[in-house]
């Protein structure tokens, strides 16, 4: 009986260590499956992160390089415009500037005929002043010429001539160019007297 009782507990000794031992191990087996599930689903859930992370990453970037090119082209444009702006205005200066010239040019050019003008005219004025001048100067001469020339024929004639009285009543109608006085005849004849008192009839000139 103890011999029984003995064999009976080293039997359940035996089953108990044997059912330890295959419990530990599949709890074991059972760890590691849980652990590689785990690490699966872990690398899995890391994929996937990376993953929408890398998706994530190249949507921004693909949505910073669309608007950094819209921005490159919007500055591109607004510096096409500027430039065109630039040259709009140097040409319109350019054109500013030749016209100006143009216009400095002309007003020079009048300028220059009109002084060429005036000079000109003064050159004609002091011409005709001095034309003016000679002959005022020759007619003066001339006058005083004549003046002389009557002066001297009528004091020649006072000194010369000698007239006889008229006894007749015809009257005196003037002076010839001896300083003899004329008189008018009876029948319209025109006579001077001689120192003698002859009548000397002056013929008609037709």
């Amino acid at each position: 009986m103890k011999k029984l009782f003995v064999l009976l507990f080293s039997v359940l000794l035996v089953s108990a260590n044997t059912f330890a031992q295959t419990t530990d191990a599949a709890v074991k087996k059972a760890k590691k499956k849980a652990a590689d599930k785990t690490e699966k689903a872990a690398d899995k859930a890391k994929a996937t992160a990376d993953d929408k992370a890398d998706k994530a990453a190249a949507k921004a970037k693909a949505k910073a390089d669309a608007k950094a090119d819209k921005a490159a082209a919007k500055a591109k444009d607004a510096k096409s415009k500027a430039d065109d702006k630039v040259a709009a205005a140097k040409d319109t200066k350019a054109k500013a500037e030749d016209k100006a010239d143009k216009a400095t040019a002309k007003a020079k050019d009048v300028k220059s005929k009109a002084d060429d003008k005036v000079a000109a005219a003064k050159d004609a004025k002091a011409k005709a002043d001095d034309k003016a001048e000679k002959a005022t100067a020759k007619a003066k001469d001339a006058k005083d010429d004549a003046t002389t020339a009557v002066s001297a024929k009528k004091a020649k004639a006072t000194k010369t001539v000698t007239e006889a009285a008229n006894k007749s009543e015809d009257k005196a109608i003037g002076k010839d160019d001896k300083g003899r006085t004329i008189y008018l005849g009876p029948r319209g004849g025109k006579y001077t007297l001689s120192p003698s008192g002859n009548k000397q009839y002056i013929k008609k000139t037709e």
